[in-house]
Parts: structure tokens; C-alpha cells; sequence
């Protein structure tokens, strides 16, 4: 009975030390009350254990080591044969007396470095402008020379499906009496029609004429 009431008393006091040692003494001090105490020490290893799997990181081609780098631009232009084809057939219809047409793409190419090789990677239209060269009686002739700015504006400046928006008109004027050369944008000729311009003053409205 007495030995019964003994070890009670002994189960009660470890119960307590262990609440006690449980705030302040961490794991390792309940191992050392239930050692001390005569009592089973209990098992402190978690039954079920978990392993971490590494998360797999997002990939993008971007990340590839043969990915292309980022671009250096480089100025350039193309050659635009079926844009020149319809702004052959739309100068034609406007009574332009031309002896040459062009249409070309001025932009960017981006170009990077591949293998240590550089390589374009695609060009970037900015403008699609057109070069013509134009026959006339006399290149001092400023109204004659107006008039045929105004016709080669007015058919190319309609065409559609350009790789970007119209940029530079360049007409060569050649005569018994020498070249003359506009180079104007068509911007510059949409302002000087809102300005009410024809003849020569059109014509210095949008750069002048330069005689070759």
C-alpha cells in the first residue's frame, strides 16, 4: 500500500517537473526526467518523415544557352519589288512620265552574336520611301516640277499594305539643261498643302530643289 502511494507520489511529481521542464527546458530535458525518474522514456523521432522534392525552376527559351542575345541595331534598308510594281502602276495612272521607279524599306536590322558568328536576326521597317527619276523639259521649269511632286504624291501616298507608313519621296529631275533633285517626306507635303502652297513656293515649303 505504502510502495503503491510511493510511486503515485513519484508519477505525480515527474508529471509536474515535466510540465515545467516542457517550457523551458526543450527536448532534451524531458528525455533527462523520464531517464531520472525511472520511468520509459519516450520516443521523441517522428514517426512519418518527409523528404523536400526541388521545386523545378519555370524555363523559358529565353534561358537557353543558344538562345539569340539581346540585338544591336544596325541601320538598313531593303528592296521592296512588289511595292515598286504597284507604285509603278499607280504613277502610271496619275500621267507621271518617269523613267525609274523604286520602293525601298529603311529600318533596322537586329543582329547578334551567335557561335561568336554575328547574325541578323530580322529587320525593322521604320519607312517605306520611293525614288523616281523624271525626264523634263527644263529643270528651271519650278511649276512644271511642282506639278509632277503633287502627282507622284497623290498616287503613292494611297497605296496600302506597306511594311510602315510612307516616309521619303525622292524625285531626280533630268533635263536638256541640267538634274535637279527634290528630296522631301510626305509629311512635309501634307503641311504645305494645309498651307494653301503650289509652284515654287510648295516647293521651297518642302525643301527646295537642288540642281545637280
Amino acid at each position: 500500500m505504502v510502495q503503491r502511494s510511493e510511486r503515485q507520489l513519484r508519477i505525480g511529481v515527474s508529471i509536474a517537473l515535466l510540465i515545467l521542464l516542457m517550457g523551458c527546458g526543450g527536448l532534451f530535458s524531458v528525455r533527462l526526467m523520464f531517464e531520472c525518474c525511472g520511468l520509459p522514456t519516450p520516443s521523441l523521432t517522428p514517426s512519418v518523415t518527409f523528404t523536400p522534392s526541388p521545386t523545378p525552376l519555370p524555363y523559358s527559351a529565353d534561358m537557353s544557352p543558344t538562345a539569340p542575345m539581346p540585338c544591336a541595331w544596325q541601320w538598313a534598308r531593303q528592296d521592296l519589288p512588289d511595292v515598286t510594281s504597284r507604285a509603278v502602276t499607280a504613277l502610271t495612272a496619275a500621267s507621271v512620265r518617269f523613267t525609274e521607279v523604286r520602293a525601298e524599306a529603311y529600318g533596322e536590322n537586329c543582329v547578334y552574336m551567335n557561335a561568336n558568328q554575328a547574325q541578323t536576326g530580322y529587320f525593322a521597317a521604320m519607312t517605306t520611301d520611293f525614288y523616281l527619276t523624271v525626264p523634263v523639259e527644263s529643270i528651271q521649269a519650278t511649276d512644271a516640277l511642282a506639278e509632277v511632286v503633287l502627282r507622284s504624291y497623290y498616287a503613292l501616298v494611297n497605296l496600302t499594305d506597306l511594311p510602315a507608313k510612307v516616309g521619303y519621296l525622292d524625285i531626280t529631275f533630268t533635263g536638256q539643261d541640267g538634274t535637279a533633285v527634290v528630296r522631301t517626306m510626305f509629311d512635309r507635303i501634307v503641311r504645305a498643302l494645309q498651307n494653301g502652297l503650289s509652284g515654287a513656293a510648295l516647293l521651297e515649303g518642302i525643301g527646295g530643289v537642288v540642281i545637280r
